[in-house]
């Protein structure tokens, strides 16, 4: 009985790392994909974690319902297409930093569990991470997004570890945007739009913010005060 117990625990333990995808493994999968100029699909998928850095991606991404078990990090890095990680669910943290992305990245209802860290990216088309949910902080430093940014419906939390606290807070400073849409926001800390410069029309609408809301553009302060003056007027009818 004890051996076809521990013959039954061996094969569950290979079957389970057998259908975790590795970084050697997504490395031969793109650089082969990436030849080929195939679509590289790794919806539904469980995925260790992986890094991508100084490389040039042709193909576009699919990490649909994907479950990323550690960090992605993508440095430098220029992608082509499209990345698609709607529903996804991140343990660690999805950071990157200086890509350009020349089609739209998709994160709607995301779930990431440890921070959201995108600084001094370029987004050529749009952004699009409404109804995400995330630990820690949302981050857009340094950002260019020349397409359209969905903020709809974000939820973002502070992140309590045994040693620290990650407050939730939505940093978005010395970015260029636009064309956005901030509404239904729920933030744990502050919103930072500090030296942020808006190049169309934008809207703020049903933000919960438990800490300050941080803007330096005049044409932004100038639309809220006209914006409170509004409520006010319609307040007193």
């Amino acid at each position: 009985m004890l051996y076809f117990l521990n013959k039954y625990i061996i094969i569950l333990i290979y079957y389970t790392m057998e259908n975790i995808l590795s970084q050697t493994y997504l490395e031969t999968v793109i650089s082969e994909a990436n030849r080929k100029e195939k679509f590289i699909d790794f919806s539904g998928k469980n995925i260790e974690g992986f890094v991508l850095s100084d490389c040039h991606i042709k193909v576009p991404f699919s990490f649909k319902n994907t479950r990323i078990l550690g960090q992605i990090y993508f440095y430098n890095v220029i992608f082509e297409k499209e990345l698609n990680f709607e529903k996804a669910i991140f343990n660690k943290t999805f950071f990157a930093s200086d890509c350009q992305l020349k089609e739209n990245l998709i994160c709607k209802r995301i779930s990431v569990k440890e921070s959201f860290n995108f600084i001094g990216n370029t987004f050529r088309k749009d952004i699009n991470l409404e109804g995400a949910q995330i630990r820690g902080f949302l981050s857009l430093n340094r950002s260019k997004i020349i397409g359209k940014a969905n903020f709809k419906n974000i939820t973002i939390l502070s992140l309590e570890k045994k040693t620290t606290k990650i407050i939730g807070n939505f940093y978005f400073e010395n970015a260029i945007l636009n064309n956005a849409n901030f509404k239904n926001l729920t933030i744990d800390g502050s919103l930072n739009l500090k030296d942020t410069i808006f190049l169309k029309k934008f809207s703020f609408a049903n933000l919960k913010i438990k800490g300050d809301f941080i803007i330096t553009n005049k044409d932004v302060l100038k639309a809220k005060i006209n914006e409170r003056k509004k409520l006010e007027s319609e307040e007193r009818e």
